[in-house]
C-alpha cells in the first residue's frame, strides 16, 4: 500500500507539472477538487447528513482554508522548481509541525521532540 501511495503521489506530481504549463495553480486546484467531489459524492450521499456534520465547524473551516493555501503553494512550487525538490519540501512538513505548534499554540517542546526535529533537519539536508 505504501509503495502504491508513493507511486500515485509521483503520478500526481507529474500531472501537476504538466498541467502547470497551461493552467495556474488555482485552476489546477479547482479541477482537482471537482474530480475529488465527483469521486466522493456517492459516499457522502450514502451517509447523508451525518457525513457532513462537523463536530467543530470553526476548526473545519480553518483547516479547509489552510489546506487550500498549502495546496496552491505546493502546486506553484511544483511548476517552478524541480519536482524532487518540491516533493522534498512537502515531505519535510512534519519537521515544522512541532515548531509551529509550539510557536502558535504553546504545545510542549521537550527534549525528545527537539532531537526528532534536529534529526529531521539533518536528514533533509543530506
Amino acid at each position: 500500500m505504501v509503495a502504491a501511495a508513493g507511486l500515485l503521489f509521483a503520478f500526481a506530481g507529474v500531472a501537476i507539472r504538466m498541467a502547470g504549463a497551461t493552467l495556474s495553480s488555482i485552476e489546477i486546484l479547482f479541477w482537482r477538487n471537482v474530480i475529488s467531489m465527483l469521486i466522493l459524492t456517492p459516499w457522502v450521499l450514502s451517509r447523508w447528513p451525518e457525513s457532513i456534520r462537523p463536530v467543530h465547524a470553526g476548526l473545519m473551516v480553518m483547516r479547509g482554508a489552510t489546506v487550500v493555501v498549502s495546496l496552491i503553494c505546493y502546486y506553484y512550487a511544483v511548476t517552478l522548481i524541480p519536482l524532487a525538490e518540491a516533493v522534498l519540501l512537502n515531505f519535510s512538513a512534519p519537521i515544522f509541525v512541532p515548531i509551529l505548534g509550539f510557536l502558535l499554540f504553546r504545545f510542549p517542546f521537550n527534549r525528545t521532540v527537539l532531537i526528532a526535529v534536529a534529526i529531521g533537519f539533518v536528514g533533509a539536508r543530506w
